[in-house]
Order: C-alpha cells, then structure tokens, then sequence
C-alpha cells in the first residue's frame, strides 16, 4: 500500500521502496532539489526509486501544447524565488548528482511528465 508520511524532506526522508514527489521540484533552486535527492537516495535501498511528476520544458522551442503548458508554468514559477520548470538534461544531471544510476521518463500526460530517478 501507499503511506504518507509528513516531514521535512530538506532535512531528511524516511527510508521506502518508493518516493513519489508531485510538482515539488519546480518550486526549489539546483541545490535544494539536489538535497531532496540525496536525501531520497540515502532513504532507498538498493534498486528503490523516486518517481516525479513535474512540468519538462524542451531543450529548444516547440509550439506543440505541452511545451506552451511548460513554458506558461515556467513563467509562473519565476515569482517563486529559485522556482523553474527544468529539461530533461537537468533533470538528468541532477539525478546524477545524487547519486542515482538511471534517470528516465515514463509517460507524458496533459503537460506534465512521469520520470523515474532509478537507484
């Protein structure tokens, strides 16, 4: 079954299989995802993983909806101090960072994407 368990990510993450984070990333700067992750990674065992639901913005212009839905939230999130949608690429970096083997996406779905950072 699914557990929510309340706390403060930034300090530390109860240890789980899986970690499921919807639009949390958007709102947190490079060095604060990257906290959260490492802390996701330190909580998973081997072969756990983070699955993300976040807004991905192209590397280089599209007119197609999900880019228009990105970019619009992308300048949303410039009123959030360190906010932003991020691309695939930065995604995938950060999930190096952290430590994680695989970074990969899963599905798209109105706009937003399902990504997997695999340990």
């Amino acid at each position: 079954g699914v557990e929510h368990i309340g706390g403060d990510m930034y300090a530390s993450v109860p240890p789980a299989d899986a970690i499921f984070m919807k639009f949390t990333m958007h709102t947190a700067s490079d060095e604060d995802c990257l906290r959260v992750l490492k802390n996701c990674h330190a909580a998973l065992p081997d072969n756990g993983k983070v699955v993300g639901c976040e807004y991905l913005v192209p590397h280089e212009p599209e007119p197609n909806l999900s880019a228009k839905i990105a970019y619009t939230f992308d300048n949303i999130m410039m009123a959030v101090p360190g906010g932003r949608e991020r691309t695939k690429r930065e995604y995938a970096s950060l999930a190096t960072q952290a430590g994680f083997q695989t970074f990969q996406l899963v599905c798209f779905v109105c706009g937003s994407c399902i990504m997997e950072f695999l340990k």
